[in-house]
């Protein structure tokens, strides 16, 4: 065999064993082990970080298409939907013969996580409020909306 000469060969230092088996030595597996343990959270925390980031511009997408959506009800009605009908006037009429929606799927009216989106009519327009990542209204991940376009992360600085 082709091992045989080089074990005798490894025979000759002191710190050389043949035992006529060749295969890795445990501190070989473990490390290994280690290095794919850590690649493996290398990845999984990029993906993990990779699908909020996707999520939250689907959420500012839906935005969009929801204020694509107000401004054909403002169209129809001559007004946008007050803070008490909420985006509950574009899915089912509020008594108006003008109304010519719904305007919206039940599931347009929600964020990429699920949750219904606030709506609240300001001075500065409507404002829409996703309850981002954490899927809590009034936290520190919330995105709001003002106008259909993304103004602040932190729902307490958005302002009327």
């Amino acid at each position: 065999m082709m091992f045989r000469g080089r074990c005798k060969q490894l025979k000759q230092h002191k710190w050389a064993q043949c035992s006529g088996q060749e295969g890795f030595s445990l501190i070989e597996i473990i490390i290994v082990l280690g290095i794919l343990g850590t690649l493996i959270a290398v990845l999984v925390t990029n993906l993990a970080g990779g699908q909020a980031s996707a999520k939250k511009k689907e959420t500012t997408v839906k935005a969009g298409q929801v204020q694509s959506q107000l401004l054909r009800y403002q169209a129809d009605m001559g007004r946008m939907p007050t803070t008490a009908e909420g985006l509950d006037g574009l899915l089912s009429n509020p008594g108006s013969a003008k109304w010519t929606g719904p305007y919206l799927a039940e599931d347009d009216a929600n964020d990429a996580w699920g949750v219904p989106f606030e709506y609240e009519l300001t001075a500065r327009g409507p404002k829409l409020t996703s309850a981002g990542v954490d899927t809590t209204p009034g936290t520190e991940d919330d995105q709001v909306y003002i106008s259909g376009r993304l103004v602040e992360s932190d729902p307490n600085a958005a302002g009327e």
